[in-house]
């Protein structure tokens, strides 16, 4: 055979391996749209296209969420040493390596002879050859197809143009299948917080209808126990001031301090008491005539009004829905506050007024009194706390 007819000949045999190569690689183009996850994809590249080409060996990375770090994820020859398994799965940085190199420039490699190339990482063996190409979509790197070889040269513009080829036709199925699991994983994150939040709050609503319950006991034995001592406490009190007409200055005076503590303590068992009730309404809610509501509370302060001639104004409040008891506490702790913190010499006046937007009614109730200063309004919030002393 002539030199002329052996280089033919050698020719023609190039030129059929890569006609197989490509038809494997459109094969493999139409098999692509029946992948769903990203580990069926790149598992499809080097078991059905790498196989088919003379490399020794073959790993694909691909870019983890953070796009800091570059994990192997499947492999061709001595990396992959049974099905779909990778022996010491090897993970680099960005910018680490030959592999990390062509991930941050997005541009493909071919390495002659990895001994002149400082870059170059051993992963199971050191070998002569390297070729690393990126995956890439709108211009974002998503992964890195990597070969080795054992002799040097022994990557051609061919070998380049197989796994750009490669590269090109699975980036936008991969970039979909990675979007999709990459979303799947925080759906269930999301669905495991909020079973966790939803457990927590439903054991929060268990201890806080357990902890109502105890405070409306509590309350109740407040009521009955305490109130009683305290009525024998004042009563003897008067008893001694009426009987013991010789008592000191001093002695009254710690008679009065007494009277007042007395006093005090009846208030914060009616706080605590009226407390109670707003945590366990006893009634479902139902609509309720702001109207009628304030003349109960009229009728109820009646002796204070007339005491301090105080004025109450309101005209046509709305009808509302709510628990018609709390909301008869309300005005009332309200327009009892606004008589008995009434300015010195001044007839309290009361202003009660509506308005109404899309989606509440805002009710107001201003009066002449002396005020809260704008520091206490937290404060005044607080469960039995007291701004003024009178």
């Amino acid at each position: 055979m002539t030199d002329s007819s052996f280089a033919q000949k050698n020719e023609i045999g190039i030129l059929r391996t890569q006609l197989s190569i490509q038809n494997t690689i459109l094969t493999f183009a139409k098999e692509l749209l029946k992948l769903n996850t990203s580990e069926e994809i790149v598992w499809a590249i080097t078991e059905r296209i790498i196989n088919k080409l003379d490399f020794y060996d073959c790993v694909i990375y691909l870019l983890d969420e953070t796009g800091t770090k570059l994990i192997q994820r499947s492999a061709y020859g001595p990396k992959n040493p049974q099905p779909k398994n990778i022996k010491d799965p090897m993970i680099l940085e960005v910018g680490q390596g030959i592999v990390g190199h062509v991930a941050q420039t997005k541009k493909a490699e071919i390495i002659n002879n990895t001994s002149l190339d400082q870059r170059y990482i051993a992963d199971d063996d050191v070998r002569l050859s390297e070729i690393a190409v990126p995956i890439l979509v709108e211009d974002k790197v998503i992964g890195i197809i990597d070969s080795e070889h054992p002799e040097p040269d022994f990557f051609n513009h061919h070998h380049l143009d197989y796994l750009n080829n490669i590269a090109s036709l699975s980036a936008i199925t991969l970039q979909n299948a990675i979007n999709k699991e990459r979303l799947e994983i925080k759906k269930q994150n999301l669905e495991l917080e909020i079973t966790k939040r939803t457990k927590k709050l439903e054991d929060a609503l268990v201890e806080l209808k357990r902890s109502n319950e105890d405070l409306k006991n509590f309350a109740h034995v407040v009521s009955h126990d305490l109130k009683q001592p305290l009525r024998t406490i004042n009563a003897f009190i008067n008893l001694i001031q009426k009987r013991e007409l010789a008592l000191s200055a001093k002695s009254k005076e710690y008679f009065a301090f007494v009277s007042e503590g007395s006093l005090r303590m009846q208030e914060i068992i009616n706080g605590l008491l009226n407390f109670s009730k707003v945590a366990n309404p006893d009634h479902s809610e139902s609509e309720c005539d702001l109207n009628q509501i304030l003349e109960r509370v009229k009728g109820n302060l009646s002796c204070q009004i007339q005491e301090s001639k105080a004025e109450i104004f309101y005209n046509d409040l709305p009808k509302i829905i709510g628990y018609e008891t709390l909301i008869k506490l309300v005005f009332q702790n309200l327009i009892s506050n606004s008589i008995k913190f009434k300015q010195e010499g001044l007839e309290p006046i009361i202003i009660i007024d509506w308005e109404e937007n899309d989606s509440h009614y805002f009710i107001s109730v201003c009066d002449n009194g002396i005020g809260i200063p704008e520091k206490e309004h937290q404060k005044v919030f607080e469960m039995f706390n007291r701004v003024h002393s009178n």
